[in-house]
């Protein structure tokens, strides 16, 4: 006669959960811990849309009351379960990160730690990267202090710097500093953490980065475009303003002639026109080719986008 009680453990129910599954899923800590007695059991069952162990679903959960779960899961698997990745390419460190649970990261970096850090979801972002996208400073933090080096490169060859600078996020990026994150990496794109900064309007990034990390405000990208036209492409004003201050020059043209007032033109960014009008651009100066910034405005010519 057919033992219900043995199979129970890996009997699947209609969404492929089994039993387990479903029991760390609900932080059931008495009913996995008796499952993990059972003979047969098989910890690494994956289930679910996205092919996930217990393991991964304990360690997506917010809350740290199941990180006695976590540890009965580890004990019984063995410590290669940390570096088995779900469905999305997503190893449990990663799903606990994006959930925030300070305790499952501690628990799952107990033994592992190096493999763990460098491990990278489908689109490479590594478990810093995660942290840092979640403006999670506390997160970043400990995921430092277990070792993870803080110019570790993503899929685009973005720095957890990168990221921070992007996103306008200024607390992060004065940790970064006080951990001696670096400035000049260029990411696939060949931009640094200061374009993005200017490309996405974040002025205070940009003063943070030129005062603290001495960042180069004369980077330039492989059609010679400066800082100053980045900002004027975006209509970022108050980043034009800030790049004039720190020493950027208005009359740097890129490779085919165009001026930041060319490019701000071309798009219809009136603040930026005022702002180089009135630092001391000329409106008649002309492209290599003899178009002026009235000509961009009309739509007459086009400059390039920067690279």
């Amino acid at each position: 006669m057919l033992n219900l009680q043995q199979i129970v453990p890996n009997l699947f129910l209609q969404d492929n959960y089994n039993v387990l599954h479903i029991s760390a899923m609900y932080s059931r800590e008495d009913v996995v811990k008796l499952l993990l007695t059972k003979k047969g059991v098989d910890v690494y069952s994956t289930g679910g849309s996205r092919n996930q162990t217990a393991v991964h679903l304990v360690a997506s959960r917010q809350t740290g009351t199941a990180t006695a779960i976590l540890r009965a899961l580890l004990q019984a698997a063995g410590k290669d379960i940390r570096l088995k990745a779900d469905g999305k390419g997503k190893i449990p460190l990663l799903l606990a990160v994006e959930a925030g649970n300070q305790s499952m990261c501690r628990e799952l970096l107990s033994t592992l730690t190096s493999e763990q850090l460098k491990a990278a979801s489908a689109n490479g972002d590594t478990a810093l990267h995660l942290a840092v996208r979640r403006k999670d400073i506390d997160m970043v933090r400990i995921l430092v202090d277990y070792g993870t080096s803080v110019d570790i490169r993503n899929g685009e060859g973005q720095t957890p710097l990168h990221i921070a600078a992007a996103e306008g996020d200024e607390l992060l990026v004065k940790y970064f500093y006080g951990v001696r994150a670096s400035a000049s990496v260029t990411d696939n794109q060949d931009r640094t953490p200061m374009h993005l900064a200017a490309e996405n309007g974040h002025a205070n990034i940009i003063e943070l980065l030129a005062d603290k990390f001495k960042a180069s405000i004369f980077e330039r990208t492989k059609d010679g475009s400066t800082l100053m036209h980045i900002a004027s492409l975006n209509g970022h004003a108050d980043c034009a303003m800030m790049l004039f201050k720190k020493g950027v020059y208005l009359h740097m043209p890129n490779k085919d002639g165009a001026r930041s007032i060319h490019t701000a033109a071309r798009y219809g960014h009136v603040g930026i026109i005022n702002t180089l009008l009135q630092k001391g651009e000329k409106v008649d100066v002309t492209t290599n080719v003899s178009f002026t910034s009235e000509l961009c405005r009309d739509n007459l010519w086009a400059p390039p986008f920067p690279e």
